[in-house]
């Protein structure tokens, strides 16, 4: 008699046990229900840049602001759910990003925050619906030029900026150059030599004679 009481006490807690568990599957079904599924969050940390994919089931949509106090970048994915793979909380030691926070805002929103203080001209925010991921969310924080080599990081409030360097032109180059010292020439090194008599023109022969006759007399 205890026995058989012990296997109908059994049947009943299945049975109010089970329609429990297909309950909550069929709410979780019915609130995630049309919505994009968030499956990956990928990340690329280089010297130059850091990348964040997102990866989703479908293609997305998405909404972007900038916050301050501390200052971030925030995309909204919108009319989606993050599975639990996907959640993440993570630093870094980059310049561009220290920090970021991909966690599910409110029932149909997955929220991405990016901790940075690069300036806006370093840092791009884009989706691409190709490919064998059927939805991706890209974020790029760093030197996005074709050419990284002498790129610039823009942080707001440096207040510091280039100035072009102007080409000096060829005519001022030759008008600002010192003038070179003139070498003497050979003959301006030799010292002035005094004619002698019976030598040079005809004044210098009639100057030696009156020297020559002033001589006699004394």
């Amino acid at each position: 008699m205890k026995h058989n009481y012990l296997l109908l006490l059994a049947a009943c807690l299945c049975c109010l046990l089970f329609p429990l568990h297909t309950v909550s599957a069929d709410a979780f079904d019915d609130r995630v229900h049309g919505l994009t599924e968030v499956t990956n969050v990928r990340v690329s940390d280089t010297e130059d840049k850091v990348r964040i994919v997102v990866d989703a089931d479908t293609p997305v949509k998405i909404k972007k602001m900038v916050l301050s106090s501390p200052d971030r970048v925030v995309v909204d994915i919108q009319n989606a759910w993050l599975a639990k793979k996907a959640k993440k909380d993570m630093n870094f030691t980059s310049p561009f990003v220290s920090r970021l926070q991909v966690a599910q805002f409110d029932p149909k929103t997955v929220r991405v925050v990016v901790h940075t203080k690069v300036g806006s001209h370093n840092y791009n925010v884009f989706t691409l619906a190709e490919g064998s991921v059927p939805g991706r969310v890209v974020l790029d924080f760093g030197n996005l030029g074709p050419d990284t080599s002498g790129a610039r990081i823009d942080f707001p409030g440096s207040g510091e900026k280039e100035e072009p360097v102007s080409a000096k032109q060829p005519e001022q180059e030759q008008a600002d150059a010192p003038l070179e010292k003139e070498e003497p020439s050979e003959d301006s090194k030799k010292p002035e030599r005094k004619p002698e008599c019976g030598q040079g023109f005809q004044d210098t022969q009639w100057r030696c004679l009156s020297a020559l006759r002033q001589g006699g007399r004394r």
